[in-house]
């Protein structure tokens, strides 16, 4: 019978350690910023897209993991990318300043620019993402829902921000690489 479970050796364990941080490889040609953060283009396969609810907030959680391909800066293929937008709809119809308003608009324009380079336009008469529009492209994220998002295998190129090495949020947890928005195409 086959074992299931085997030795780690310490050298696996710091490539794992080196993983987790989830930095990308920042390419020679890049802009930054006063505060150190680096910004450049990538590109990547959406593996899948799709949405939940934070337990103890009213926020709904649009999430995506992309895979980077070579069409980007190439320093960083088939490495693993997530992508959260959070909204908060009370703070948004609200408009109460603050973190939750800035969170949520910072995520909407970030939502808009994502189906604006796929070529999707809003389906409401305003120009805004119906509710079920948005339900079709991020189906829910439950253990029964087996719904695919007609995003998964769309190619996107993006705009990634990169915090200065070393960087933690204010709970200390290390500051990973981010989409800041969607574009057409890289170029």
């Amino acid at each position: 019978m086959a074992e299931d479970f085997y030795d780690i050796p310490g050298d696996v364990l710091k490539e794992a350690e080196d993983a987790a941080s989830f930095k990308l490889n920042v390419p020679e040609s890049v802009r930054a910023d006063k505060h150190g953060n680096r910004y450049w283009f990538e590109a990547g396969t959406i593996k899948s897209a799709q949405r939940s609810r934070a337990k103890d907030v009213p926020v709904t959680i649009f999430s995506m993991q992309i895979n980077i391909n070579a069409e980007g800066s190439g320093k960083n293929i088939n490495k693993p990318l997530s992508n959260y937008m959070r909204i908060n709809y009370p703070a948004v119809t609200e408009k109460k300043e603050g973190g939750q308003l800035t969170m949520s608009r910072m995520s909407i324009h970030k939502l808009n620019t994502l189906f604006r380079s796929l070529g999707l336009e809003g389906d409401r008469d305003d120009g805004g993402y119906s509710k079920s529009m948005l339900s079709e492209y991020f189906p829910l994220d439950t253990d029964f829902n087996k719904e695919v998002s007609p995003l998964v295998n769309r190619v996107v190129y993006f705009e990634v921000k990169q915090p200065p090495d070393g960087e933690t949020d204010k709970n200390g947890r290390p500051l990973s690489a981010e989409i800041t928005k969607f574009v057409p195409e890289i170029g």
